[in-house]
């Protein structure tokens, strides 16, 4: 029996302080590992960061915990984000009270943004409550890179580091509709913009955002996308985007700390939230901080016995099973071929049954 020749269809693959980063590519925590990888690392986060930059600080007793393993996103092609460590849980209803990890961002230097556009990418799910009860109280979780206090214009009357940007849900866009929201100057009482997209936050979720500073005059637009395609040019239509009402910030290097939060406004009770976070990058293009590993065949050997090794890019922590067809538009899953790619995983091969049928076609699929 001859066998037709693999089909090259795309797969879906898939510090401690972080190392240096190359041109581009501004700054990468991927939250890292080197521990039981069975287990959660309480208050983990803290020591946690990125060479140029700086490592989160403890929060009094109340900190966020590292998680084994990485979060996975697979576009629908199959494309999966090139990820590495664990990750990171914000988890304010374990500690019941509300989490604030805060690390020092150097967008300087070599880690200065090239021009007027930053970058930012990260994988987001919330973990607590799932469902939140109407007229409850006020809850929230975010990513937020700030400033020094009165660094925008107008100044606020507080004291305290001014919230330029944030991604996660808020408390100020109620009723809640738990959906990914995106929004400036969160602490301060003037110039307050935000959006939303209908995507729930319950849901493992990849965001990609732009920052265009200076864009109009001194004020700034802010774009987000919520699961885009990876390896592709982005379709404005499909990101949601808002100016600032004010110039929130002036120069790059005014964006000087990174947070991780989650929590409630109104006191603690049993239903505050939390969050996982994984792979944060920032960077000057939207390829810096999308790394991706294509869903592609690398090699079809056929063996002595008539089966076939077949041997494909493998991505860490993604499901993957070999299928194969007789007309290329029905596909027939190989149950035994199903895997689990470990954490280290680079390629994978699986041998096939010997094939009754005279004209047999192969392709790897990937579980999103």
């Amino acid at each position: 029996m001859k066998l037709s020749p693999c089909m090259k269809f795309p797969i879906f693959l898939s510090c401690f302080l972080a190392p240096s980063l190359q041109a581009g590519l501004l700054y990468y925590l991927p939250f890292a590992t080197g521990y039981d990888p069975a287990a959660i690392v309480e208050d983990g986060l803290v020591g946690q960061g990125v060479v140029g930059h700086g490592v989160f600080a403890a929060n009094g007793s109340a900190n966020a915990d590292l998680m084994p393993t990485s979060m996975v996103y697979v576009d629908v092609k199959g494309n999966a984000l090139a990820t590495t460590g664990g990750s990171a849980l914000i988890d304010a209803d374990e500690e019941g009270v509300t989490l604030s990890n805060v690390a020092p961002l150097n967008l300087t230097g070599p880690n200065a943004p090239s021009g007027q556009t930053l970058w930012i990418s990260f994988i987001g799910r919330q973990t607590a409550p799932l469902v939140i009860p109407p007229g409850g109280v006020l809850r929230f979780f975010n990513l937020g890179l700030r400033a020094p206090d009165n660094t925008i214009f107008p100044a606020d009357s507080g004291g305290i580091v001014d919230e330029i940007i944030a991604f996660g849900m808020s408390t100020q866009l109620q009723p809640h509709s738990q959906f990914w929201q995106m929004w400036d100057r969160g602490t301060n009482s003037f110039g307050w913009t935000s959006t939303e997209i209908e995507i729930p936050t319950t849901q493992t979720t990849f965001l990609l955002a732009r920052i265009d500073l200076n864009y109009v005059g001194a004020n700034e637009r802010f774009t987000m996308w919520i699961n885009p395609p990876l390896g592709t040019e982005l379709d404005e239509n499909n990101g949601i985007a808002f100016m600032s009402s004010q110039s929130d910030f002036n120069v790059w290097s005014d964006l000087r700390e990174i947070r991780l939060a989650a929590g409630f406004s109104l006191g603690g009770n049993s239903l505050s939230s939390a969050w996982q976070v994984d792979e944060i990058r920032m960077g000057d293009t939207w390829q810096d901080v999308t790394p991706y590993l294509p869903l592609k065949i690398v090699t079809c050997t056929r063996t002595l016995t008539e089966t076939l090794e077949v041997t494909w890019n493998a991505a860490p922590n993604c499901t993957d099973t070999v299928e194969w067809s007789s007309d290329l538009m029905e596909w027939h899953p190989y149950a035994t071929s199903t895997r689990v790619n470990p954490p280290n995983s680079v390629l994978a091969t699986w041998e096939t049954p010997v094939q009754t049928e005279p004209l047999v076609y192969f392709r790897v699929s990937r579980l999103r």
